[in-house]
C-alpha cells in the first residue's frame, strides 16, 4: 500500500514512465480493497495453482524490489542456455 502512494506522489500530473501514455492510475476504493484484500484472498489461489505447475517448467516467485532488479538480468543470460 505505501508503495502505491509514494508512486502517487513521485507521479503527481504526469504519467508514469511504465504505463501508456493514454492508461492514466486511478487510486479508488476498489483498487484499495484490491490491493489490501490480495495477501490474504487472491495470493492463495495463485500460490496453489503454481504448485500444481508439472515439474518441467520451473516456478519463481520473487518476494522483494530488490529480488525482481537481481532477477532480470539473468533471464536473458537464462534464455541464452536454452538456445
Amino acid at each position: 500500500m505505501s508503495r502505491v502512494i509514494k508512486r502517487r506522489f513521485m507521479y503527481a500530473r504526469q504519467p508514469r514512465p511504465d504505463m501508456a501514455s493514454d492508461c492514466s492510475e486511478r487510486l479508488n476504493w476498489e483498487f484499495f480493497k484490491y490491493i489490501w484484500s490480495y495477501p490474504i484472498i487472491r495470493r492463495p489461489v495463485i500460490l496453489e495453482k503454481l504448485s500444481q505447475v508439472t515439474p518441467n517448467h520451473q516456478v519463481i516467485i520473487l518476494r522483494k524490489p530488490t529480488e525482481v532488479r537481481d532477477f532480470f538480468p539473468n533471464i536473458f543470460h537464462y534464455s541464452d542456455l536454452l538456445n
